[in-house]
């Protein structure tokens, strides 16, 4: 669903994003016209998700990559506003 001036925008908060069923999700909402927040562990395939919305899509996208291990955050990795 294109945006209008009578759609409102609508942004796509999704976690594992980076591959598999996650990944096709975020593809086929932001054909839908959603802009996308992508989540997952894998940083590197978060920003080809990312290329492939904003220059495919023409769509905007944020990505956030993060590692845990148990209860401690470890590493996150966040890509700007675009």
């Amino acid at each position: 669903m294109p945006n209008s001036a009578n759609t409102p925008r609508r942004t796509l908060l999704l976690t594992g994003a980076s591959r598999g069923i996650g990944r096709s999700i975020a593809l086929e909402l932001a054909k839908e016209g959603c802009d996308v927040v992508a989540a997952a562990r894998d940083a590197s395939t978060l920003e080809s998700l990312a290329v492939e919305i904003r220059t495919g899509l023409g769509r905007r996208v944020r990505i956030s990559g993060c590692y845990w291990r148990g209860w401690r955050k470890d590493h996150c990795e966040e890509n700007g506003p675009n």
